[in-house]
């Protein structure tokens, strides 16, 4: 019994490697769930502009007296055409901005605490993937020792030196070899699918050589940088601006709005008369 390679494996050896840095490069780039959250963030920046402006116009035509007997409009008794804008109360506009502002940063914010665990899962599924592939070389050099170990206990016995359990013992350490390593495949090919996944590409993908993982970052330099930089303290601090971005504008709903209307109206036959 021996441990053939896979032709999975034949393909992964020939390719170039997969560093953890290129892998969240790529990531970043191509993983779907981002992809959407980016534009979800484009959609919420482009909301403040909007909150500047007041809101549209109301038009509007009615026609009073109109007989159902005739479809004259001269026997109407009256055209009334009227505009209409509402103008926000003293400040109202801007803490609406500054609200929808706000929103667009938790919106930011998420991105980047959703990219933080899609990171870390990635970090795990390609420090599970190359530890698995490691173990293939181990389990390839325990079943050749194995293998060796079989056959001078097989010659031994067939030499009248040995005892046939010594042969059998060794075809159960073969046999148990072999499958710890179909079940570190099966490993492998679920890190794999996970991986690829999180890199945006198809899942039955074959993954290229990775390259080892060598940490530089002490713990306390670490921790330093969590507490500074932890995209999920950057989003408790946006989360507690938007409140109070809100309280600030619903103190300001107290103030009224107006709206400014104006029109003409039309008596077929008569004057006409301006209306405010």
């Amino acid at each position: 019994i021996a441990l053939v390679p896979t032709v999975a494996e034949s393909q992964v050896n020939s390719a170039p490697a997969l560093t953890l840095r290129g892998a969240t490069a790529e990531a970043l780039t191509r993983n779907p769930e981002l992809i959407a959250l980016r534009q979800q963030y484009e959609a919420a920046r482009a909301a403040p502009a909007l909150e500047r402006y007041l809101a549209p116009p109301m038009l509007e035509a009615l026609i009073w007296g109109w007989p159902v007997t005739t479809l004259n409009p001269a026997r109407t008794d009256m055209y009334m055409l009227t505009a209409e804008q509402e103008l926000p109360g003293k400040g109202k506009r801007a803490a609406r901005t500054l609200v929808a502002q706000r929103d667009a940063d938790i919106s930011q914010q998420l991105i980047a605490v959703r990219a933080n665990q899609i990171l870390s899962d990635l970090r795990q599924a390609y420090v599970e993937l190359a530890f698995t592939r490691q173990a293939f070389d181990v389990y390839a050099q325990q079943a050749n020792l194995l293998q060796e170990i079989t056959e001078t206990a097989t010659l031994r016995y067939a030499a009248g030196e040995g005892v046939q359990h010594h042969t059998v013992v060794a075809l159960v350490d073969v046999a148990g070899v072999e499958k710890e390593h179909i079940a570190a495949e099966a490993r492998a090919q679920a890190a794999e699918a996970r991986l690829n996944t999180l890199l945006g590409r198809p899942p039955s993908q074959p993954v290229e050589p990775l390259e080892p993982v060598v940490s530089t970052l002490q713990v306390q330099e670490a921790e330093q940088l969590a507490l500074a930089r932890h995209p999920d303290v950057a989003m408790v601090e946006a989360e507690v601006a938007r409140e109070e971005a809100e309280l600030e504008r619903l103190r300001g709903e107290r103030r009224p709005d107006y709206v400014v209307g104006g029109g003409y109206m039309l008596v077929p036959g008569e004057a006409g008369a301006w209306t405010a």
